[in-house]
């Protein structure tokens, strides 16, 4: 995502957003690093560290659900900023960046279906859960 966006921002190392906030945007890395967590019982999990070129947020703006994670700048941060509407429009007039989006998702959720399968293979995570899980993420 290297195209002009609604608007670009600069954060400083610290909070983006928290898990929990109302999503009002996606973000784009033009530089700096971000780190992605989540709160498992009370634990802070990493779940993925990004870099420029790469990009977060947009589960939650796509699904006008809440954030599922925390995004942390791990050093002064700029990126692109696309609310709904910007990103809705780029999306229709963009197939290859739509297509971008898909593929890193897909990654994404099949690095996730390995991870299950390595968990009950390892004997870490029921056979059943891992099924009940499954019916909503393996496709």
């Amino acid at each position: 995502m290297q195209e002009s966006a609604s608007t670009a921002s600069t954060y400083p190392k610290g909070l983006i957003y928290r898990e929990g906030d109302a999503a009002d945007a996606m973000y784009s890395i033009r530089s700096g690093e971000v780190r992605i967590t989540k709160n498992m019982y009370g634990i802070m999990v990493k779940i993925a560290d990004l870099g420029p070129g790469q990009w977060f947020g947009e589960m939650a703006l796509l699904e006008g659900a809440p954030r599922s994670t925390t995004a942390i700048a791990e050093t002064q941060v700029e990126v692109d900023v696309y609310d709904l509407e910007t990103l809705t429009a780029r999306l229709a007039a963009e197939p290859t960046f739509a297509f971008a989006m898909m593929r890193s998702m897909s990654q994404r959720l099949r690095r996730i279906d390995d991870r299950l399968t390595d968990l009950v293979a390892k004997g870490r995570l029921p056979k059943k859960e891992a099924a009940e899980l499954g019916r909503h993420t393996l496709y």
